[in-house]
């Protein structure tokens, strides 16, 4: 771990040896890696392309493989099963647990939270990649609130009231925002006032092909309100002489299964590799996806 670099260092020092722990010039700092989303997939990519570093808030098992990377991996641990305590870790974790970050000329920040560790970078180039501001803070914050009880309601005004300003004040320090696409782009001028350039995320479209055609339909949206996969189950169970094979997860999948329960002809696949992934859609009818006002769409 970094702590551990910092002090065997230290102790050589103390010892009159000079040898240094090497660091990359670029560390990429991510949210999490609770699971299998193009973020996720995005971020690997960055990290063997650019031979960065790789540090996050905390891996779950669902999500990607990331011990076939080269990079040095730094877990902040800031994962919890509690609700509310999870919350306030993963915002003081961000705050106090990255100073390990003016080890590197190059900080490349991605997800919502991450950003928020950017006063732990005073010197070198601060790089914000952002696959969208917060939905349910800005373009989709009414939407998220009609779904919510109002107890969660409550939790939700008062989270967006603390967190809304720390985002602000950290993109603002950024020297340079990428965009991953122009929806994003026109998002980040409208919500945020400031100018991005947009990098598209890269697709490797060679690793898909045509294999066969089954009998079903397949829906790989990550398992989440915006994406609208109810809409989706909600088309198949009228009509059940059509099949459906849902190849995600996410947070909502506990409801979006209750949503599937007694039609047979729905079906999830929980986690899968990439190789059983291209199978499915090598082999499928069509892949549907209709999410709503999509930011990129790796999908």
């Amino acid at each position: 771990s970094d702590s551990f670099n910092r002090k065997r260092n230290y102790l050589m020092a103390q010892k009159g040896h000079t040898r240094q722990v090497k660091y990359p010039s670029t560390v990429i700092l991510h949210d999490a890696f609770a699971f299998k989303g193009g973020g996720e997939r995005l971020v690997s990519i960055l990290s063997k392309g650019l031979e960065a570093d790789l540090a996050f808030g905390y891996k779950n098992k669902d999500s990607f493989n990331l011990n076939k990377l080269s990079a040095r991996l730094i877990d902040l641990k800031s994962g919890s099963n509690l609700p509310f305590w999870r919350t306030f870790k993963r915002l003081y974790t961000f705050h106090q647990g990255t100073k390990f970050l003016s080890n590197y000329k190059n900080v490349i920040f991605t997800g919502q939270n991450s950003p928020l560790a950017v006063s732990n970078h005073p010197k070198g180039k601060n790089i914000y990649y952002c696959f969208t501001p917060p939905r349910s803070i800005y373009d989709l914050k009414e939407t998220h609130l009609a779904t919510q009880s109002p107890l969660l309601k409550l939790v939700h005004i008062l989270y967006s009231s603390l967190f809304q300003p720390l985002y602000e004040k950290s993109i603002h320090k950024m020297d340079l925002i990428v965009a991953d696409s122009k929806n994003v782009q026109n998002r980040i001028q409208t919500f945020l006032g400031l100018k991005s350039i947009v990098v598209y995320p890269p697709c490797d479209t060679n690793e898909f092909r045509w294999l066969g055609q089954e009998d079903y339909y397949l829906s790989t949206a990550r398992l989440t309100l915006y994406k609208r996969v109810d809409l989706i189950i909600r088309a198949f169970s009228k009509i059940p002489k059509k099949h459906l094979i849902i190849s995600s997860t996410g947070p909502d999948e506990a409801r979006l299964k209750k949503l599937a329960e007694g039609y047979d002809n729905i079906q999830f696949t929980g986690d899968i590799n990439d190789q059983e992934l291209q199978k499915l859609i090598g082999n499928s009818i069509a892949t549907i996806y209709v999410p709503q006002d999509e930011d990129f769409g790796m999908s």
